[in-house]
């Protein structure tokens, strides 16, 4: 069981935007928008895409996570190391790579292409997009989808838990950064990861755990209690360490119910117990790492669909978009 496995560790939470071309952020976790427990009375399904007219240029104004500007940022901010800012992590990536890896012990292969690369003996994985002008739409309509039904379920201070949020910035993410380790053969691997939240959760005393996932779900809650969807559904929760995931309920783009989904309770319905996902995870991880370091100055690229890792190319890396390392960063932490 999953219970036995250390929860993550977290090492700062933010809130981040594009103004002006710039990327902003904040570290004040009272910024975030609350969970709150107040009870809520479905005279009407409240529609979710209703007020919607976002365009390609406004999805290009988004900010989109990007390692290299949050460390160089807390570099120039407070001065640390890149040892310190990342605890001396073996690995930097995102949340979603370790939740796809999680998906992959299960048999469901990654969707997308990464690619990883040492620095300062530090292997730094990053995703490849391929978003194109169909999945671009979609992604904002998911996202304005998703942003109406968090506002309507938190609050924006945890002092004020029963008057809801009822309008929403479209534009601010936010996001916490936490270490985990996993084990591999006979070494430790410890992995920096940053992932986005949805919000606070004022159901909990947790320091490192305090936040929970808020999901729709289509049609009704077996949507996400499934198959595949049960697995990515427990995979998205205990990456990020949580126990408890609010579900809404969508019909006809409305929402019509809502309901708390217990994480421990998914786990029997798994392929693998937690122990094992977590032990295939390490190994891939390491494999990974000692393709870094066996070729340091190389990119090493992860195929989608494929567990077979290779090098690439200067043509082919040069060709794929995905965030580089920036001069202020390699100014900041010099190799």
């Amino acid at each position: 069981m999953s219970a036995n496995i250390p929860k993550p560790i977290k090492l700062f939470s933010f809130c981040a935007q594009k103004k002006d071309g710039k990327n902003e952020y904040d570290f004040d976790e009272k910024m975030f928008p609350v969970f709150h427990t107040r009870p809520v009375i479905f005279e009407n399904p409240l529609n979710l895409v209703s007020g919607i007219n976002k365009s390609h240029q406004e999805y290009n104004s988004l900010y989109k996570l990007n390692h290299w500007d949050i460390l160089t940022h807390i570099n120039n901010s407070v001065g640390l190391s890149l040892g310190h800012i990342t605890d001396h992590s073996n690995v930097v990536c995102h949340r979603e790579f370790l939740k796809d890896l999680i998906l992959r012990s299960f048999g469901i292969e990654i969707e997308y292409t990464s690619v990883a690369f040492l620095y300062n003996d530090i292997v730094f994985i990053e995703k490849v997009d391929k978003s194109t002008k169909s999945t671009i739409k979609e992604d904002l309509i998911t996202r304005y989808m998703n942003k109406k039904f968090n506002c309507f379920f938190t609050s924006l201070t945890d002092n004020d838990i029963y008057k809801a949020n009822l309008t929403f910035d479209f534009y601010r993410d936010f996001y916490v950064t936490q270490t985990r380790e996993f084990k591999a053969s006979d070494s430790t691997i410890k992995v920096m990861y940053t992932g986005e939240v949805d919000a606070i959760n004022s159901l909990t005393k947790s320091k490192h755990n305090n936040f929970l996932r808020m999901k729709l779900s289509p049609d009704n809650l077996m949507s996400i209690m499934n198959g595949s969807a049960l697995y990515k559904t427990w995979a998205e929760a205990f990456i990020a360490g949580n126990d408890l995931v609010f579900a809404g309920v969508v019909k006809n783009n409305k929402l019509v119910g809502s309901k708390f989904i217990e994480v421990s309770k998914l786990e029997p319905h798994l392929p693998l117990p937690a122990p094992k996902i977590m032990e295939f995870v390490g190994k891939s991880l390491k494999t990974i790492i000692n393709a870094c370091k066996k070729l340091p100055g190389k990119c090493i690229i992860i195929p989608e669909g494929s567990s077979t890792i290779k090098v690439g190319d200067k043509e082919t890396v040069k060709s794929m978009e995905f965030p580089r390392p920036t001069t202020r960063f390699f100014q900041a932490f010099p190799a």
